[in-house]
């Protein structure tokens, strides 16, 4: 593979972000040539990748409802990122497919009346969660999905902004 020699972009002779022609892949212009195999892996997703469906929604919901049922998962008992998870695969299949409507909410309610108390009960001053704001950010994320799938049910001043449906990481 060659790249071109002797180009040069609008901005001082580096590297623009548009031009293609310096990519050294040509299967994907916007790749920065960078030797690590794992790069890839750390750059945001597009916006996009929010928008695609999940596969199998039925099954997600009926494995969802599954794990909170037997209890076999552990949630709302940390400040960390499985309540997240649960919530989120749950809420966007239930949105994609409407299976077990009310199974869901029911679920859903049921979860946000243990995890809520459960999060104001927590110390700020002892509790490591509170003290881990990537932790702290994986229950303000399940918070906002919570306040958006059960709406008058998580009063706050200002409405709650999930910010997974622009940099999604599930």
């Amino acid at each position: 593979m060659k790249i071109r020699e002797n180009a040069t972009s609008t901005r001082g002779g580096s590297r623009g972000a548009n031009d293609k022609t310096h990519s050294p892949c040509p299967r994907r212009p916007h790749h920065s040539g960078c030797d690590d195999p794992h790069a890839a892996a750390l750059r945001p997703l597009p916006s996009r990748q929010s928008l695609l469906p999940l596969r199998y929604p039925h099954a997600m919901i009926d494995i969802c409802l599954e794990l909170f049922r037997q209890g076999s998962f552990s949630l709302g008992n940390s400040v960390g990122f499985a309540e997240i998870d649960w919530v989120f695969c749950l809420t966007r299949s239930l949105r994609q497919s409407g299976h077990r409507h009310a199974d869901c909410h029911a679920a859903l309610a049921e979860f946000a009346d243990r995890y809520v108390p459960f999060l104001l009960g927590l110390d700020p001053k002892t509790d490591d969660g509170l003290n881990d704001l990537h932790m702290l950010f994986g229950a303000m994320c399940c918070l906002a999905e919570l306040q958006a799938a059960l709406p008058g049910q998580i009063k706050t001043e200002r409405p709650l902004k999930l910010v997974l449906d622009r940099r999604p990481f599930i």
